[in-house]
């Protein structure tokens, strides 16, 4: 399973990152939502506002993500 954290303040991560790491799960934490592919299962965005990753994201980011969770996402066996 590969997590993809997407997030724009590393430090929201790092609780996250260390949950993963103990269970000997992939991720990535990134600020680039193009980096979002489909050999990720789930998608997490940490804390914030939605404003704020609105306009960090743009509308291609938005469709990214659109786009992921419309084709699965989420393993529910996890």
């Amino acid at each position: 399973m590969g997590v993809f954290i997407f997030t724009t303040n590393k430090i929201n991560a790092v609780s996250l990152a260390s949950l993963f790491r103990k269970r000997g799960t992939a991720y990535v934490i990134s600020a680039d939502i193009t980096q979002l592919t489909d050999d990720y299962d789930v998608l997490i965005v940490p804390g914030g506002t939605a404003k704020r990753y609105e306009v960090h994201l743009g509308e291609n980011g938005i469709a990214l993500i659109q786009n992921f969770v419309a084709n699965g996402g989420v393993d529910p066996s996890y």
